[in-house]
């Protein structure tokens, strides 16, 4: 029993790694024939597609290359027909462009160009100005404390540096000599007088200094005001002109967007109604056309597409050349439907075996009279008979929704026989002939004449 085992494991496993080697065997001999296949092509792109030193000797071979490269290549026409049939039906999106893709941005209604943005900007330019023209900047009040020590202001008593410095210029009547004569010194009037001067002095160094200070303090106030200004301003200006343009460049995509969807559409419907013309006009197309022979060598094409329905009559004829009309229409590009005439009658005439029967052996001696012989009696050792007829039969249609065609025939059937007995029974020699002879026409294209049936058969036993 274990014996019985191991062998039929043994030869599972050899049928296994037999097809095992089998499909191996294919799959590498499919692999070579697609390598083969691949370097074919590479090196017919390399000759007749790259732009090299190689030249074309003639453009229309160069035409035939490339039409062969792309069939082997490319998808059956089949598939590629069907593959663009149902992308009508999903409704398929071909090509695409982005709204910023749009060349004709300029002529699109509602769209800003650039030179009316420009424009505009310069115009909120300088709306802005005159509007910070009438603003009161606000200066940081941290810059605006501690002055003496920021803009370094000459002190109070200290005003006569302004005039050391040559700031200011001190007035002729108001000079007063560094060494005083002792005529003044002596001089009460004059002392007095020098005494008024020299306060009046101090009095106006000391509003030279007031001023001074006054105007480092305003140009300090003013350089603020104007540099927080400009600042204030440039903020404003760069928060409009970004919200404006920010507006421009939505209103603009939007814009562009909807165009574009529309141009889009309009291109995708105009490449499907392209699409189907063209895979209509390729499945009509693409035929086959095919031969049909019958044993006598006569032929009968037909047109096989997708495009219109063809119809061909064909005469089928065997080896005893009996003759069957048939009626091809083409069903699409890959079939055929056959039709025979109706009335059709097929039928085959065999000999009969027969068997003699001697009615005169039930002849009997009825009374004494039989016995009186005949004074003479002619006896022939042949039979000979025959029997013959004529058929003729006429279609005719019109207007018949199931189709058929008028047709004419007739057939022409003879037969006979001639049969030999010797008197004793010992010779016997049966002869027996038959002639048919049928002719058709149908009606249709193919109005002539056709033979249908013809046969002449001689028999002869001798025994």
């Amino acid at each position: 029993m274990n014996f019985h085992k191991v062998k039929s494991l043994l030869l599972l496993l050899s049928v296994v790694t037999l097809f095992t080697f089998r499909v191996t065997g294919q799959s590498s001999d499919n692999e070579d024939d697609n390598q083969t296949l691949e370097m074919g092509i590479q090196i017919l792109k390399r000759y007749f597609y790259e732009d090299n030193q190689w030249y074309i000797t003639k453009p229309s071979v160069a035409k035939d290359v490339k039409g062969l490269i792309n069939f082997i290549e490319d998808a059956p026409i089949d598939t590629v027909i069907s593959n663009i049939f149902n992308s009508f039906s999903q409704d398929q999106t071909y090509v695409f462009r982005l709204p910023e893709n749009v060349e004709d941005s300029l002529t699109v209604p509602g769209f800003y160009p650039f030179p009316q943005v420009q424009q505009r900007i310069t115009i909120i330019s300088k709306e802005l100005e005159k509007e910070f023209e009438n603003r009161q900047v606000q200066v940081p009040a941290s810059l605006l404390t501690n002055l003496d020590t920021k803009l370094k202001l000459i002190p109070e008593g200290k005003g006569i540096q302004l005039f050391t410095q040559s700031i200011y210029s001190m007035p002729a009547d108001l000079q007063i000599p560094e060494v005083i004569p002792d005529s003044v010194l002596n001089s009460a009037e004059k002392f007095q007088k020098l005494v008024r001067l020299d306060s009046i002095r101090t009095v106006y160094i000391e509003q030279k200094r007031i001023n001074y200070n006054d105007s480092i303090k305003a140009v300090y106030v003013d350089s603020l005001t104007n540099v927080y200004g400009r600042r204030a301003y440039q903020e404003e200006l760069n928060y409009q002109i970004k919200r404006f343009s920010d507006s421009v460049k939505v209103n603009n995509y939007n814009v562009l967007r909807e165009y574009n969807e529309a141009v889009v559409n309009s291109v995708n419907d105009s490449i499907s109604l392209v699409l189907e013309t063209l895979a209509q006009y390729a499945d009509f197309i693409d035929s086959t056309r095919i031969t049909m022979f019958n044993l006598s060598g006569n032929s009968a094409e037909i047109g096989l597409n997708s495009g219109s329905e063809r119809f061909s009559r064909f005469w089928l004829k065997n080896v005893q050349n009996d003759s069957l009309s048939v009626l091809v229409r083409s069903v699409g590009k890959r079939g055929m439907f056959m039709l025979i005439d109706d009335g059709v009658t097929i039928s085959r005439y065999k000999p009969k075996e027969t068997k003699d029967f001697d009615f005169r052996s039930l002849e009997k001696n009825i009374s004494s009279l039989t016995s009186v012989g005949k004074s003479y009696e002619v006896q022939t050792p042949w039979v000979i008979g025959g029997e013959g007829n004529v058929g003729f039969s006429q279609t005719y249609l019109q207007n018949w929704k199931k189709g058929g065609q008028s047709a004419i025939s007739s057939l022409i059937v003879l037969k006979g026989f001639a049969n030999y007995r010797r008197a004793d029974g010992h010779i016997k020699w049966d002869n027996s002939s038959e002639f048919r002879n049928g002719w058709i026409r149908p009606g249709g294209k193919e109005e002539q004449l056709q033979k249908n049936d013809d046969k002449f058969e001689f028999t002869s036993r001798f025994g």
